[in-house]
């Protein structure tokens, strides 16, 4: 049981970091009175996921021009 939780707080610990800045950049924007800007960069994020995870499956081209 000790290996399993061990791999899993190393993972987790990787994306620590950009987690936490995620976190204050979007408590700046809230500061600012800007909602909009961390809800554009979060779909821009998750769509970017998608289309990663899309393109390793081999359901999109790899000659298809993105439009990033």
């Amino acid at each position: 049981m000790m290996k399993p939780a061990l791999q899993y707080l190393v993972l987790r610990s990787v994306g620590a970091p950009a987690v936490l800045l995620s976190l204050a950049m979007q408590g700046v924007f809230r500061g600012l009175k800007d909602t909009k800007t961390p809800l554009y960069a979060t779909g821009i994020i998750i769509l970017h996921f998608f289309d990663g995870e899309l393109y390793m499956l081999g359901k999109l081209d790899s000659k298809r021009k993105l439009p990033l």
